[in-house]
C-alpha cells in the first residue's frame, strides 16, 4: 500500500485501512463537510465530551435529541431553514458509515439532493 494523503477525518476508513478506492471513496468525506457546515464544528473534536467527540456520534444520538438543537447557532432558525435541514444530517450519516457497503450510491443521494435544489429560490435584495 503506497503512503495515503489527506486530513484524516475527511479520508474514509476503509480507504485508511486497505488503501482500496471504490466509488463510494468520496460519500464520505462529503457527508463530513456537510456535517460541518450544518453544525459549525469540527467533525472531530478531542476537547468535546467523549461521546461527543464525533460529528457522526453527536447526529446519530440526536435521534434522541433535537435535530435542530445541532444546527449552527449563526444561522437564522426559521421555519425555512429548519425545514431544509431536514433530510442533510441523516444522508450525511449515512454517506459516513464505515462499511462502504452499507453507505448510499452517489444516485442516491443525487436522488435527495436534487428536489433541494429545485426548490431554492435566491435571497432578494442581497
Amino acid at each position: 500500500m503506497e503512503n495515503l494523503e489527506g486530513t484524516s477525518w475527511y479520508m474514509d476508513p476503509e480507504y485508511q485501512d486497505t488503501g482500496d478506492v471504490s466509488m463510494k471513496v468520496d460519500l464520505f468525506s462529503y457527508g463530513v463537510v456537510v456535517l460541518e457546515l450544518i453544525t459549525g464544528k469540527k467533525f472531530y473534536d478531542n476537547n468535546r465530551p467523549a461521546e461527543n467527540c464525533s460529528l457522526l456520534s453527536m447526529f446519530m444520538r440526536s435521534q434522541v435529541l433535537k435535530t435542530a438543537d445541532l444546527i449552527d447557532p449563526t444561522l437564522d432558525r426559521n421555519e425555512e431553514t429548519l425545514r431544509s435541514f431536514e433530510k442533510g444530517p441523516g444522508l450525511a450519516c449515512n454517506c459516513c458509515i464505515r462499511d462502504t457497503d452499507q453507505r448510499p450510491e452517489i444516485s442516491n443521494v443525487m436522488g435527495v439532493l436534487l428536489p433541494l435544489v429545485h426548490s431554492w429560490k435566491p435571497l432578494e435584495n442581497v
